[in-house]
């Protein structure tokens, strides 16, 4: 029988090494400056992760297309995510791009939605890497 050794980690040390982990990302994105994590600091920027995930949580809640309401996937090219919600009196067009490369994406007819959320760049039809935007039909 194999005797095994129980080791144990002070949970200090694993929020260093998750630290550790994530600065060395950073250097090797060439991320230099640390976003402004305090939530003070944060409620001051209208660009802040703070301030965009309240915009769509508040979205969300005046929206019963994205509360509860039918899903039906969209043909995208490679790296898009697209779907429509849709409830009665308001359907949603959502697109995301997962990808690397800018995405330039339409629907069909694009001239019958009105971009009510976009983040990450994204512009109209435009999606930079890691962008999306919602939609909706006008």
């Amino acid at each position: 029988m194999e005797a095994s050794t129980a080791v144990t980690v002070h949970p200090g040390a694993r929020r260093r090494a998750y630290a550790d982990a994530v600065d060395c990302h950073r250097r090797e994105c060439g991320i230099h400056q640390r976003p402004a994590l305090a939530v003070d600091r944060q409620q001051e920027d209208p660009q802040s992760q703070l301030n965009l995930t309240r915009g769509l949580i508040g979205l969300r809640q005046r929206s019963a297309a994205l509360r509860s309401a039918s899903l039906r996937l969209l043909d995208a090219s490679a790296g898009l995510l697209a779907f429509e919600r849709a409830a009665p009196g308001q359907t949603l067009l959502c697109v995301f791009n997962l990808g690397e490369r800018t995405t330039r994406w339409q629907p069909a007819p694009s001239g019958s939605w009105r971009v009510i959320e976009q983040v990450g760049g994204a512009d109209a039809w435009t999606l930079p890497a890691h962008s999306g935007l919602i939609a909706e039909r006008a």
